[in-house]
Order: C-alpha cells, then sequence, then structure tokens
C-alpha cells in the first residue's frame, strides 16, 4: 500500500514543480525551491518502508529540489541555479531560527469547548490568516 501512495506523492509533488513552472516561470522555480525546502524538512520527520526499505517522506520532495536547480541551470545558466541554491539555504536557516524562538514560548491549556471541536481551531487560524 506504501507503495502506491508513495507514486502518487510523487506524481503530485513533480505535477506541483511543473505547475509552478508553467505558470510562473523562473519565479516559480525559485519560490518552489522555498516551499519544498520547508516541506521537504518537515517531512524528513515522518519514516515509512518502500519495497521493504525504510526511508523517509522527504526523499520525494527533496528530489524536486534538484530537479528545480537543474532546470535552472539549463534554462537559465549557472548563475541562476547558484542563487536558488543560497536562497534555499536562506529559507531554510530562517525557519529554523524563528521556529526556535517560537519554541521558547509557553504552552496554553487549549479549553475544553476547543477540545470537542477541533475544526473550531482550524477556522480561527483560518480566518486569522485573512
Amino acid at each position: 500500500m506504501n507503495e502506491l501512495l508513495w507514486f502518487g506523492f510523487a506524481i503530485v509533488n513533480f505535477g506541483l514543480f511543473m505547475f509552478a513552472y508553467k505558470w510562473f516561470g523562473k519565479t516559480g522555480i525559485f519560490c518552489w525551491i522555498a516551499i519544498a525546502t520547508v516541506l521537504a524538512n518537515i517531512q524528513v520527520t515522518k519514516s515509512i518502508t518502500l519495497f521493504g526499505i525504510n526511508a523517509t517522506l522527504g526523499n520525494i520532495m527533496y528530489g524536486t529540489i534538484f530537479l528545480a536547480t537543474d532546470a535552472l541551470n539549463e534554462l537559465f545558466g549557472p548563475k541562476e541555479a547558484k542563487k536558488a541554491v543560497l536562497m534555499g539555504f536562506f529559507v531554510l536557516v530562517v525557519t529554523m531560527a524563528v521556529m526556535q524562538l517560537a519554541l521558547l514560548f509557553p504552552m496554553t491549556m487549549i479549553s475544553p469547548k476547543m477540545r470537542s471541536r477541533p475544526y473550531l481551531a482550524f477556522c480561527r487560524v483560518l480566518l486569522w490568516q485573512v
């Protein structure tokens, strides 16, 4: 079952990369590298078994980063590819620093009403973003 999910996951990830390039061009590839860098580092915490081998889920997303830098190198030159790698590294460092600061905040107790209705928490977060 994991293998089927893995193939579907790979198709979605690489499809989203192609979508980003098709709609946004070079900027889309740069944005994809930033997004994929963060997501790959979150997904790497999930271990799975594929074809009898232990792997991490972030490997697929990480592969799209290689594809993105190769595409930038081929289409726009090595200078742009290097800039994208540096941007991905910057995004990773900034994300790590901000999340480490966020961990310094003490947790609060969730009210019993919110515990019984998790969709309310999702709605509050969604409305906060608007």
